[in-house]
């Protein structure tokens, strides 16, 4: 029988591994790296029929161009800007993500981020790791979400499941996106559209949650952070290149 061959250039540990391989079918051949190297993922893909790739590095024309029979990219998460997806197109090849997947995760971790800064989990974790218990201090730097106000920059599927999230503390939760829902949708998730600016303003909490491209290229810069409450906080799980590091500082 015919196998056909899957490079998967990430390093997984063996416990993750162990849950993925009995899913292999039986006409696959999974080789997966066993490092970062760069002529290990070379050689991964010299006779590979499909290209899994989770994003931790980029994917060139380099690597496109050294894989001869490569008949699909499979981006393993949503955001593409890592793969050189001209090299692939004129190769014909199709490059595919897992639209998604990940949005209840990542939207559980921006809420886990909320709540973190919220309470000031490192400064008390650090504290209590050092022998020091912060109980009745850290009462006059904590706040609780109840009655705040969430803004929600990028409604897609992660939006969508933080907004469902965030409802449960008793929030106001606001959204901006370039694609509006209905107004059904929008009545279900409990959300309300706000020009990017006004929702800057009046939330108290921002999470990011929009994909990289030319237009999301440091869209939060000085001029929209001095539109911020003194006391806001901002959470960026989306990409890094969104924010303008420089300006918060």
């Amino acid at each position: 029988m015919t196998k056909y061959k899957v490079a998967c250039l990430e390093v997984y540990p063996p416990e993750i591994l162990s849950q993925m391989l009995p899913e292999v079918p039986a006409d696959f051949e999974f080789n997966c790296a066993k490092s970062y190297d760069e002529q290990e993922r070379l050689n991964l893909i010299a006779d590979a029929d499909f290209i899994l790739f989770a994003g931790t590095f980029p994917l060139t024309a380099k690597h496109i161009e050294a894989a001869p029979k490569v008949k699909l990219i499979q981006k393993w998460g949503i955001g593409y800007e890592l793969i050189d997806v001209k090299a692939a197109a004129r190769r014909g090849i199709p490059v595919t993500i897992t639209a998604g997947a990940n949005a209840t995760i990542v939207a559980e971790h921006a809420v886990m981020m909320m709540l973190a800064v919220y309470k000031r989990l490192p400064l008390v974790d650090r504290n209590l790791r050092q022998g020091k218990w912060m109980k009745a201090v850290s009462r006059t730097f904590s706040y609780q979400m109840r009655g705040k106000t969430v803004g929600i920059i990028g409604l897609g599927n992660i939006g969508k499941e933080v907004a469902k999230r965030v409802r449960c503390f008793e929030c106001r939760v606001i959204y901006y996106d370039t694609v509006r829902p209905t107004a059904q949708v929008e009545r279900e998730l409990g959300v309300e559209f706000q020009p990017l600016d006004k929702l800057l303003r009046e939330a108290d909490i921002v999470t990011l949650h929009v994909p990289q491209t030319p237009e999301t290229d440091k869209m939060i810069n000085a001029q929209r952070l001095a539109l911020m409450k003194p006391k806001a906080i901002l959470v960026n799980c989306a990409r890094g290149e969104v924010v303008d590091e420089a300006a918060l500082t």
